[in-house]
């Protein structure tokens, strides 16, 4: 064989190798990817949540352990506390759930180790409905656009092995690991502060503002990189924009929730546009087509009370009013 064809033969090996050795990645499930199901999983979480709740924003990961219904599997893992706003105000604070590496490749698992946990953070019936209508608008986010964070609804029960030893069921967010959504989408998570908005992919960082608005949410900052993932795409090495947290907003409507002192709006209700110009006339048509899906995604969602249910679709109907008008997305 010549030293030409030799070279061939070699990097047609190696080619086949790496397309292979990618498409077992592909094939391969993440850890959200196992404990997702239907609509609804039910997941029992132990741990001392003496120490969760009454030190809130200890940095220090606690023991814990993790079993879904109908699943012999018990996961040893590690939780911590996380967030800002809501690690101060809740009762019972957001969780950032850690897996065991060794654990997820013996169970023939992706390496992504991270889960993000949202809580009902307050014991009240309100707080249990902000996490159903956070849910619905990461549901919303993903009719637009791939480049959107994972998430499944959980019926928790929360088991405390500290001195208090409650025992309690509420809803739960899982949020899939960053890591997770980069792979899947094509590119690698990024610290980036201090970016404009034209050094992101033009459609991702139009779909996110216009999203935002619409849902009344101005928790978020692309230069401090509040609330938004970024990851490189490595086809293009663009930069993608994915928001995330939707808590603060205006669909969402919590009691504790107060908009951003920045912009001229006193409500949560109060919809306020910081994108850099209006969006094209594609997304425009294409968040025009999700009306009726958007709004029968509220009204058909029977776990929140009619009278939340009608409030969320009235917020709704109120931005496609502006659409329609021709108002959407313009500053005050």
């Amino acid at each position: 064989m010549s030293k030409i064809n030799q070279h061939l033969f070699q990097q047609t090996v190696i080619a086949i190798v790496c397309y292979f050795s990618m498409s077992s990645l592909m094939a391969q499930k993440s850890i959200f990817d196992y404990l997702s199901g239907d609509q609804l999983v039910e997941i029992t979480l132990k741990a001392n949540f003496d120490s969760i709740t009454l030190d809130k924003f200890s940095e220090d990961y606690l023991e814990a352990t993790l079993q879904r219904k109908g699943d012999p599997k018990i996961w040893e893992l590690k939780i911590k506390t996380r967030g800002k706003f809501r690690r101060r105000i809740c009762q019972f604070p957001p969780l950032k759930l850690e897996f065991s590496k060794k654990d997820l490749e013996t169970m023939g698992l992706v390496k992504f180790d991270d889960l993000k946990l949202v809580t009902h953070c307050l014991d009240d019936i309100l707080a249990q409905e902000y996490v159903l209508r956070e849910y619905l608008a990461y549901k919303m986010y993903q009719t637009l656009t791939p480049y959107s964070f994972r998430v499944q609804l959980a019926k928790i029960t929360y088991v405390n092995t500290g001195r208090r030893g409650f025992q309690l069921k509420r809803y739960g967010l899982l949020i899939e690991d960053e890591d997770d959504l980069a792979h899947r989408i094509g590119g690698k998570p990024q610290d980036v502060f201090g970016l404009s908005w034209d050094k992101i992919h033009p459609s991702s960082a139009e779909t996110l503002a216009a999203f935002q608005y619409i849902v009344g949410n101005t928790d978020w900052d692309i230069g401090m990189q509040r609330n938004i993932a970024f990851i490189q795409s490595a086809a293009d090495n663009s930069i993608i924009s994915v928001p995330y947290d939707f808590d603060m907003s205006g669909l969402v409507n919590p009691v504790y929730g107060i908009p951003n002192p920045d912009f001229p709006i006193k409500t949560l209700k109060e919809r306020y546009y910081q994108g850099g110009s209006r969006p094209s006339a594609e997304l425009t048509n294409s968040i025009l087509s999700q009306k009726e899906n958007w709004i029968a995604l509220c009204r058909n969602f029977k776990l929140l009370s009619s009278t939340t249910r009608r409030e969320m679709e009235n917020f709704l109907v109120s931005f496609f009013v502006e659409l329609e008008a021709g108002v959407a997305f313009t500053k005050p």
